[in-house]
């Protein structure tokens, strides 16, 4: 008995050390820095970026979270990213066609960035024209500030060299870059080859934001959370103790968690790489209780302060929106041309894998009620009525499914009120897959698992309480990267002619790049953004012709 009590002690103990070493690790602060291809874009156009995570263990994954702030206070929920044990995630960004002309900052950042600020985050000034819609205008309590083309943190370690400074439209040429520095160690480089002004730097433009205060974001290292808090609307306090179960149909998935005391709670699933709908339902204990889910939000809020680059257009700046302007006209004619596409998971199979026992309700004499097939007709399952309830039970050899409920499900999607099943007519179900043996999901023990997999997929028709509730989800994107191959007979409109970054970690680096030119003459900027090792940001430009 002694060694009994001992042992539940000491897992008590090490329990609470692995929640304080969580809380610990939510609390360090990984430094973000983000590169972009250019300052200045056209609605519709992609933004290829570059994003460092300082500190990453190389066998960690995280997410990245991206977003758009305007000056007006607008926030356009962006796109997350996983970051798959490197410290490096080079993608694109689609900005919407619709969107209004003004001056943004592209943000992006991590769960656990958000415990410290939004000063810790990386945030890049950015115009946006849309030639269809006037600017928006900046609120009172932002400030506008004039940027610059010109910066002062110039990489003397760095040099451009190419073989001619004018080179003829759809042509090609080759590009030698090299870093030689005595002092300083890099980290990551990123080049692009762009107009030449649509790069601007404007050092005091920044936003900030208070941390979180309740909420204690963790790294998503094995998956995205979902969190919130539910609360009985009668009394207005956290549901407390509540089993939850966040079902996704489209990976055949069910998560089973619960709240804390509070009503909070905290799901993590997978990194799928999809959109799709989600169901969260609460286990009905108390038909009393009337549940409202908070769903915490999974993008940062709107910055306190920002201070934007002024949207005001030089005669410089209008001959460059007209010719981006003219190549997207182009490009919205012919096609656009990507250097990311998303890739998307395969199909899976259901989480419980291959069922013990499928059950096909044609084998046996057709009955007018879902529920008498399971009372008439000896199954392997069993079906108690009481308090208006249907209680399944699975016959098997494990005398312990005896002592637990099994996992009622309908096309995966898990039932939280039984008595709903006498509604859905029996011609509707495809089969019913049944697992006789305990079953082990997240902390939970189920007694078996029921899943009542319907021919059209679509619940049989099934209403789900009040206890449940249905909501879209983003989950992340895992891009691709593709090499361009303009043919012939297509113009080669590009905006941004050349983009990559490159891992450098050292001294000593060099590379070679062929540029391919577009049809669009005039001047443009070999652009590249370096990062050391201190987490410093300087540049290095050249200016090369197109005629």
């Amino acid at each position: 008995m002694l060694n009994h009590h001992f042992s539940r002690i000491c897992f008590s103990i090490f329990v609470l050390l692995l929640a304080g070493l969580g809380e610990l690790k939510a609390q360090i602060n990984n430094p973000i820095a983000l590169f972009c291809d250019r300052n200045i874009y056209l609605s519709g156009e992609n933004i290829y970026f570059n994003c460092i995570i300082d500190s990453l263990s190389n066998a960690e994954n995280t997410v990245i979270y991206l977003d758009l702030v305007s000056a007006s206070g607008f926030q356009l929920n962006g796109k997350k990213y996983l970051v798959k044990r490197s410290n490096s995630l080079e993608s694109s960004f689609q900005i919407p066609d619709n969107l209004a002309s003004g001056s943004y900052f592209l943000r992006t950042y991590t769960r656990q960035n958000r415990n410290f600020g939004q000063e810790n985050f990386a945030a890049l000034p950015i115009k946006i024209i849309n030639i269809h819609k006037q600017p928006i205008t900046a609120y009172s309590n932002y400030k506008a500030v004039k940027p610059s083309y010109s910066s002062n943190n110039i990489c003397k370690d760095f040099s451009i060299k190419t073989l001619n400074d004018s080179i003829a439209k759809n042509d090609s040429t080759t590009i030698y870059l090299d870093l030689n520095s005595s002092e300083k160690k890099y980290r990551q480089i990123s080049v692009s080859v762009v107009p030449e002004k649509s790069v601007f730097f404007c050092d005091s433009c920044e936003i900030r934001g208070e941390a979180a205060s309740e909420s204690l974001f963790s790294n998503e290292s094995v998956g995205i959370h979902i969190d919130g808090k539910i609360i009985d609307q009668n009394t207005k306090q956290g549901i407390k103790n509540a089993n939850l179960f966040l079902s996704y149909p489209n990976k055949k998935n069910i998560f089973p968690s619960y709240t804390d005391s509070l009503g909070k709670f905290s799901i993590n699933i997978p990194h799928y790489q999809e959109s799709g709908k989600l169901i969260l339902a609460l286990e009905e204990r108390n038909s009393q209780i009337n549940p409202e889910f908070q769903i915490n939000k999974e993008f940062e809020q709107i910055p306190d302060f920002m201070a934007f680059p002024e949207f005001l257009s030089s005669e410089s700046e209008a001959d460059l929106f007209l010719k981006m302007a003219q190549n997207a006209q182009i490009n919205g004619i012919f096609g656009k041309n990507q250097l990311y596409r998303d890739s998307l998971n395969s199909f899976q199979a259901g989480f419980y894998g291959k069922d013990d026992i499928s059950i096909f309700l044609s084998d046996y004499i057709s009955l007018p009620s879902l529920t008498d097939y399971f009372t008439e007709i000896d199954l392997d399952v069993k079906l108690d009525k009481s308090n208006g309830q249907l209680n399944f039970r699975i016959k098997g050899e494990q005398a312990e499914l005896a002592f637990y409920k099994p996992l009622v499900l309908v096309d995966y999607v898990f039932v939280n009120n039984t008595s709903e099943l006498r509604n859905i007519s029996p011609v509707l179900i495809s089969h019913i897959e049944v697992v006789n043996s305990l079953y082990l999901k997240g902390e939970f023990i189920f007694g078996g698992i029921i899943n009542f997999i319907t021919k059209a997929n679509d619940f049989g028709g099934l209403k789900f309480s009040e206890s449940t509730i249905t909501f879209d989800y983003d989950f992340i994107i895992n891009p691709t990267h593709e090499e361009i191959n303009i043919p012939q007979s297509k113009p080669d409109a590009r905006n941004t002619l050349f983009w990559q970054s490159f891992s450098v970690n050292g001294r000593l680096w060099e590379e070679k790049i062929t540029l391919k030119t577009g049809q669009t003459s005039g001047n443009f900027l070999i652009y590249v953004q370096l990062l050391d090792a201190d987490g410093n940001i300087s540049y290095a430009f050249k200016n090369i012709t197109i005629y």
